[in-house]
């Protein structure tokens, strides 16, 4: 995993993030859902492959009109800086 392709999942994701209703965000998050599942094997670390997939159920649970969007986004960048920390990016 390159530098770009990086920022364009992290694009993605807020993306689903700021969608201004759920029903807007899902076809972004199957896009990315599949995405995801095409990784597993450049990832080939469970753990950050679980913490990928942990940042889709938040991004989705903050995807919309809800209260507390602020508490789902803040575990989104914390599970995505868990995720950058491990994964190895090439150059």
């Amino acid at each position: 995993m390159n530098k770009d392709e990086l920022e364009k999942l992290w694009n993605d994701i807020e993306e689903v993030i700021y969608s201004f209703t759920k029903k807007h965000a899902e076809p972004l998050l199957n896009r990315l859902k599949y995405k995801v599942n095409q990784m597993k094997s450049i990832i080939n670390d469970p753990y950050l492959f679980n913490k990928l997939n942990d940042i889709l159920i938040n991004a989705e649970k903050a995807s919309g009109k809800v209260n507390d969007k602020e508490h789902w986004k803040y575990f989104v960048e914390q599970d995505w800086y868990t995720f950058t920390s491990g994964i190895k990016i090439n150059e």
